[in-house]
């Protein structure tokens, strides 16, 4: 979520709590209709995967009609909300290799994916401008044949001083 540690500066726990739960259960929503695995909340984000525990077909596409859909669902939110509590998802999707399993000690395991692409989708989100939606070439090209997208350069990703292109996602077909 854009502008959330100003947010929780301003408000008091208890209203804090209510107004990120709202945003976070949007993302988890549209990750689970669309039959995704909702990997983890880290703080302000929601953290997803498609294609596994069991393969999916046409999982980038359904990571696109998730972060739509958080798209659309957040700004309704934000009509209904007071205008300090309006903040917006920027959103990163990849697809690639990533090693998805029990990963941890024998005290605590998480069911969670690592990789070269969740690390991408990773950098994509913190990239995004508030209601943006990244994603890699190799998203683009699985989807585009149902998607609007425009081709965008990102500085610094993944290594300082190098450009990655990327698309921009604008809606489906």
């Amino acid at each position: 979520l854009r502008g959330f540690v100003s947010f929780s500066m301003r408000h008091p726990p208890e209203s804090l709590v209510d107004t990120l739960n709202q945003y976070l259960g949007i993302g988890a929503k549209a990750v689970l209709d669309q039959e995704g695995t909702l990997d983890k909340f880290v703080g302000d984000a929601v953290v997803a995967f498609f294609n596994a525990p069991l393969a999916q077909e046409h999982y980038a596409l359904r990571a696109v009609r998730a972060a739509l859909t958080i798209r659309e669902q957040t700004s309704a939110l934000k009509a209904r909300l007071a205008p300090e509590n309006r903040l917006s998802y920027g959103i990163g999707i990849s697809v690639g290799e990533a090693i998805v399993g029990n990963i941890g000690t024998p005290q605590r395991l998480d069911y969670t994916a690592i990789g070269p692409s969740v690390n991408m989708a990773n950098r994509l989100q913190a990239a995004a401008e508030p209601g943006q939606i990244l994603l890699t070439a190799e998203v683009y090209q699985q989807t585009k044949d149902h998607i609007r997208a425009r081709p965008i350069l990102l500085d610094g990703i993944p290594e300082p001083h190098e450009q990655t292109q990327a698309f921009e996602l604008i809606d489906l077909l």
